[in-house]
């Protein structure tokens, strides 16, 4: 029984000391001789076995064990007993917790009313596993209750965290065990073991250890052969390490705390302090560095270093590109292998997935020392979509979810040969497209799945109520059929169970026959089967049998949850709570290293000092490190006040002697010890570097670490690395795909006119004259614009007859492409189960269609209706019409209602306002969505044949016609829009506002027809179907707000100037100088305002021939195949702003082909008429 101590600095050669005399023992002794056993942390057994075998002969390995303490714990009670205890996880003892935390929530004094929160549970067992560590117990905690004069809010927090510890040790007893029980069983058995007692053990890489972990060495030192530990620190002898603020604080503590047991049980001790370092023979620098670090007298190193490199980089990417680039350029130029290389980081969620994608670029193996999450696997997705299903109700995103993971796949016995499930695969993936399709666009919901079929529904739009089931219907049904005989069974019968089942075993048998319900082992054992036929590598193998490692383990916590806790009553929504938050923390056995690879890891978890070679000594552990992420709140860890104890509390505990975790202030001195092993970690180089900007683009700032290295070498000139590169550093030449991807990004900005370096353009020569790479320069020629179709093309696209409405015609000079897109290609977005606008207007067009043509059929107008009689109309018509809005949307769900409800009252205040407007006008109604095309039967417009011989055929629908019954009829159209519409003179004369125009030419020329006489044209106007806001400053009257409500809805558009055209919108006219109804104001003397905007006999035909005559020269475009990709851009708003074919036409106006047709502005109806008879001549006349 003896203890030898070693301590020394970083790189005195402390570990290769123990390696050494290990291999060499081993190697040595023939004869059995005592076992050996090396103690690291968990994360380091590995990579540490592996470096010793490999300076092993075979036969003598036997001897030696490489063990972290849980591992440890599993070997002595193998030998003593004490394995056949219970294991329970977190998940388990948070449902446990969760149990006392109800049956005892009226004793709880500060807890009672937060006891039911989210994740309050584990919580409180992160606190009391801590306390477990420190070995505090219940009784510890009654003491200092006893004797303390805390708060009453903290003792009552003290008080409560008692009471739920001692229920936990009621339920476990002897019987079940955690992680923190595992040490104080462990200490407990050792003294039982003749393992230990036979034993050589070697302790290295424990800084800071728990008061349980220390009672276990304890026990190590008390019974074992012979320990030797090794110790991070100034020499003991003559070095004052007690200072709190010192580098090796922490560490000493422990060194402390250990020689004071030995002392106290007469071990022993040889304490050998290791004064030189070996590990920096190759470079003065780093030695500076080790030496200095936190020192507050520093020796300043005066050369400029060789070794020590400090880069800023414009961003993480940049950062991550440019240690790419030095590990490749050291390798091919320097000799190094790839396990030479260690990266660590403070930041992995930013680095670590962009290390996998851009390290790949390069070619660059790599091993990330991480846990990786058991969650992404499909077994554990389908149960947590499972869950979600009963969650949220069947809401859609769950459901498929739990689809999308292809467990639900029907397994056919004919699958004798593997290759022919891929096809299969296939088929099935097609089906789910199908099946999502149709679910998306019909709106199932939970009540819908337990249907017995479902049916396919045309009624998407109103004009789709006639529509009839084809073929290709009926084959659809058929399909999603099959698709949801398969799915909704298994998941009706688990929804069932799970939630008729009141106990935990009742619910956990419910996910377990779920699975067993839809073959989840078969399936698991299918997939090992074709991963392991396709892999190519050991470790592509490794990869195919966690399918069986995520399998055991779900089976092992379910029968652990049932065993403990399946007699206890939850409730669901806290179930799902904690059986969550167990499969989050699910992870797989990490894959160690053995290729060569970059090691990537973390500050505090990652220690590489195992790796390498172990002939000598400056071949050993980590050679060249680098640092990313050296920002500010990174490096070191910005610490945050964390569980139910705050800081000031566990200082208070601290103070009265009660030893837990560290402190914040503690943990950032730990935080510093850390950094000083990493930054002494390499024997050849290291590499720090920080971003100006974090992943958001936010400005980021140099750590203070940075300021510290650069003021231990004054000399050392920081590095900038720009996203691009500067000269003709051959470094960015590297692979294939990474070397084209730096050479186009290069090209494509000469392009705009930076300069870039002249290697750049040798490189690109090269590629020209190379055929393997020509290709790959491409998209240096690619412009992101479109080629005019052949004529030929044009007209199978659109056929030999153009049939072209207004809004078409509108949408071509909005932008040729976006109209390309829509009428040639014919694309449509997913056909979801929603209300767009465009339904919404659909359904205020028809209803006042409807109500119109009824009272047309009564022969009476808006203005004899009553008011309940408008509600009446308005909602019978809506109950006839809603359910051919998008298949039934409004009678879905309450809130669908309430929409249409919102619609009902829209629809009831615009016809108020129509009956208003009726009170005051001559003008009747005689048409209502009036046809106007060459097969219509009142409003016929001759087929045109245009100059290049395509035929055009304009039609459309005019919502409204009205005409006085006088001895000269006049005539106005009313087009409905469901927002606030106002004449645009810009949009008129550039093309993109038609429809007044054209409708009222339609009207003048075919409504004399229906009265019988020649008629006058009165107006055209937008009329809208909104609900009128009135804002006011002062407190207003009923009539005055009425008043407000009807200015709101002022017609607007096109107003002819004929003073008895006037009078007959609005009688009141006669007798007042300002309409409600219309935008006309007159004077006191009877002339209009200057801002009445009235259009005379003369200005109206210039804009009706301009009208026709856009609506032909679009159409010969239309034919002739234009599809440039010029979008309007009128002031501000652009046709790009709600256009959904964005992601197709990738208009950028920041591309020099790329460009706005900028519109003409026009002040007023006088500007617009200038500026046509100006481009016509004599044509806007005639």
């Amino acid at each position: 029984m003896g203890l030898t101590v070693i301590t020394g600095r970083s790189g005195t050669g402390k570990t290769k000391h123990i390696f050494d005399e290990i291999t060499s023992r081993l190697n040595n002794d023939t004869s059995v001789g005592s076992p050996i056993l090396l103690m690291v942390p968990e994360q380091m057994s590995f990579q540490t076995e592996y470096e010793i075998v490999k300076h092993l002969e075979r036969d003598s390995f036997s001897r030696l064990q490489v063990l972290g303490f849980k591992r440890l714990a599993h070997r002595v009670f193998q030998e003593v007993g004490g394995a056949t205890r219970f294991f329970v996880n977190d998940v388990t003892t948070n449902m446990m917790i969760t149990k006392i935390l109800e049956d005892h929530n009226k004793d709880l004094k500060l807890f009672n009313h937060v006891s039911n929160s989210p994740n309050f549970a584990s919580m409180l067992y992160e606190i009391i596993k801590e306390f477990k560590s420190f070995n505090i117990t219940p009784e510890i905690i009654d003491d200092i209750l006893e004797t303390s004069d805390y708060s009453d809010s903290f003792k009552n927090k003290l008080a409560d965290i008692k009471l739920v510890y001692e229920q936990l040790n009621e339920l476990f007893k002897d019987e079940l065990v955690d992680d923190e029980d595992y040490f104080r069983l462990l200490a407990e058995k050792i003294s039982e073991s003749d393992y230990i007692k036979e034993a050589e053990i070697y302790i290295d890489g424990f800084h800071m250890l728990t008061n349980l972990e220390l009672t276990v060495l304890q026990q190590i030192l008390k019974y074992a052969k012979q320990v030797t530990m090794l110790f991070t620190l100034d020499d003991p002898k003559r070095v004052d390490m007690t200072n709190e603020d010192h580098l090796f604080h922490l560490p000493f503590k422990t060194f402390r705390k250990v020689l004071s047991y030995a002392h106290d049980e007469s071990i022993h001790v040889e304490l050998n302090h290791f004064e030189e370092i070996k590990r920096f023979d190759l470079s003065s620098e780093l030695y500076a560095l080790e030496q200095n670090l936190k020192k507050i007298e520093k020796e300043h190193y005066k050369e400029e270093p060789n070794h020590i490199h400090i880069k800023a980089c414009d961003n993480p990417k940049v950062e991550i590109h440019e240690a790419a680039r030095t590990i490749l350029d050291r390798v091919k130029h320097e000799g190094y292998n790839y396990n030479d290389f260690c990266i660590f980081t403070n930041s992995q969620d930013v680095y670590y997935p962009l290390i996998k994608n851009i390290f790949r670029q390069y070619n660059i193996p790599i091993f990330i020392d991480d846990k990786k999450q058991m969650l992404d696997h499909s077994v554990l997705n389908l149960i947590h979509a499972a869950l979600e299903i009963v969650k949220t109700n069947w809401r859609h995103e769950a459901v498929f979810r739990a689809i999308k993971t292809e467990l639900f796949i029907p397994i056919k016995q004919q699958f004798v040969k593997l290759e022919q499930f891929s096809n299969y695969q296939d088929i099935y993936r097609n089906k789910i497209d199908l099946f999502e399709n149709y679910c998306l666009s019909h709106g199932i919901t939970a009540r819908d799945w337990y249907l017995s079929e479902f049916k396919v529904n045309l009624g998407r739009k109103l004009v789709d109520e006639h529509k009839t089931k084809k073929k290709g219907h009926e084959q659809l049904e058929r399909t999603i059929n099959d698709v949801k005989d398969s799915i909704a069974p298994p998941l009706i019968a688990f929804i069932k169970r799970f939630k008729e089942a009141e106990t935990v075993k009742g619910k956990i048998k419910a996910l377990y026959e779920l699975l067993i319900a839809i073959d989840v082992p078969q399936k698991l054992e299918l997939y090992e089967k074709l991963e392991t036929a396709s892999s190519k590598d050991v470790f592509s193998l490794n990869s195919a049998k966690k399918h069986k490692q995520v399998w055991n383990h779900i089976v092992e916590l379910f029968e652990q949850i049932v065993t403990i806790c399946g007699d206890y009553k939850i409730k669901t929504h806290e179930f799902i709570k904690i059986l969550e938050t167990g499969l989050v923390n699910m992870n797989f056995a990490i894959v160690p290293p053995a290729i060569d690879q970059v090691y990537i890891g973390t500050l505090k978890r990652s220690r590489f000092e195992m790796i390498g070679r172990l002939d000598e000594s400056s071949f050993f552990g980590v050679k060249n490190a680098f640092v990313l992420g050296v920002n500010e709140g990174e490096i070191p860890k910005m610490i945050k006040e964390k569980g139910l104890l705050s800081e000031q509390e566990r200082e208070f505990l601290a103070y009265d002697g009660v030893e837990l975790f560290p402190t914040i202030e503690e943990t950032i001195l730990d935080e510093y010890f850390i950094i000083y092993t990493v930054l002494s970690s390499p024997s050849e180089h290291l590499f720090l570097s920080y971003s100006l900007s974090d992943s958001d683009g936010k400005e980021a700032f140099p750590s203070e670490i940075i300021s510290e290295v650069k003021s231990i070498f004054p000399n050392l000139v920081e590095r900038h690395v720009y996203e691009h590169p500067e000269g003709d550093d051959p470094k960015y030449i590297t692979t294939i795909n990474q070397t084209t991807s730096t050479l186009l990004k290069q090209l494509h900005l000469q392009k705009k006119g930076y300069k870039i370096d002249s290697i750049w353009n040798s490189l690109k020569q090269y590629y020209l004259q190379d055929e393997r790479l020509r290709h790959k320069l491409k998209s240096l020629h690619y412009k992101n614009e479109s080629i005019q179709l052949e004529r030929e093309d044009a007209k199978r696209l659109y056929g030999d007859t153009i049939n072209a409405s207004i809004s078409r015609i509108e949408k071509f000079n909005n932008c040729p492409y976006s109209h390309f897109i829509d009428y040639g290609l014919r694309l449509k977005e997913r056909d979801v189960h929603e209300v767009a606008p465009p339904d919404i207007g659909d359904l205020y067009h028809h209803t006042l269609e409807r109500i119109t043509q009824e009272l047309m059929q009564h022969h009476k107008t808006f203005a004899q209706l009553a008011d309940h009689d408008v509600r009446k109309l308005v909602e019978d018509t809506l109950n006839k019409l809603s359910p051919n809005i998008q298949r039934n949307f409004f009678n879905k769900n309450k809130r669908n209602q309430h929409l249409l409800n919102k619609v009902s009252d829209t629809l009831i205040r615009t016809i108020q306002t129509i009956k208003y407007q009726d009170q005051f006008s001559q003008f009747k109604t005689i048409a209502t969505e009036e046809e106007f095309s060459n097969e219509a039967k009142r409003f016929t417009i001759p087929e045109r044949i245009l100059k290049n011989g395509t035929k055009l055929n304009i039609k459309g629908f005019i919502d409204r016609i009205d005409v006085t019954d006088t001895e000269k009829p006049y005539v106005r159209v009313i087009d409905y829009k469901s927002s606030d519409k106002k004449i645009d003179y810009t949009s008129v004369y550039n093309k993109t506002s038609l429809q007044l125009l054209v409708y009222l030419d339609v009207a003048l020329n075919h409504a004399s027809k229906i009265v019988g006489r020649d008629i006058l044209p009165a107006g055209a106007f937008y009329s809208s179907v909104k609900q009128s806001k009135i804002n006011g400053k002062t407190e207003m009257t009923d009539e005055e707000i009425l008043q407000k409500h009807r200015e709101a809805y002022k017609l607007d558009g096109y107003t002819i100037d004929d003073r008895q055209g006037l009078y007959y919108m609005d009688e009141k006219l006669k007798d007042e100088q300002t309409s409600d109804i219309i935008n006309v104001k007159f004077k006191k003397n009877g002339d209009l305002t200057s801002n009445t905007r009235v259009v005379g006999a003369k200005e109206l035909n210039v804009l009706r021939n301009f009208a026709n005559k856009v609506i032909l020269e679009s159409a010969i475009n239309i034919s002739e195949g234009d599809v440039q990709i010029v979008p309007q851009k009128n002031k501000q708003r652009s046709a790009c702003a709600y256009c959904q074919y964005k992601p197709i036409c990738k208009f950028d106006h920041r591309l020099e082909e790329n460009n706005y047709n900028y519109a003409n502005k026009v002040n007023d109806i006088d500007d617009l008429v200038k500026k046509i008879e100006r481009d016509m001549g004599g044509e806007g006349n005639e």
